[in-house]
């Protein structure tokens, strides 16, 4: 896994864990103000992750250049 994916799975992590404590947070009833706070910071990281993940998603269909194979002129 490169660090690339890395870090994008961790975005996906943090989309998750922060949509999850916003319902969390609207469940308990707090201000309105406070669960659309963690709605919008839970839609910016969503859009980044939907963003990075075609990215840096390699699904192997590019064929590998002779030299990241190992294979040396000669």
């Amino acid at each position: 896994m490169s660090a690339r994916d890395t870090s994008t799975f961790l975005i996906a992590i943090l989309t998750a864990t922060l949509a999850g404590v916003t319902v969390h947070v609207w469940r308990l009833g707090n201000e309105k103000r406070d669960v659309a706070l963690l709605g919008v910071f839970c839609d910016l990281c969503g859009a980044g992750t939907a963003v990075a993940a075609p990215l840096t998603c390699d699904l192997g269909a590019l064929p590998k250049d002779d030299r990241e194979n190992g294979v040396r002129e000669a």
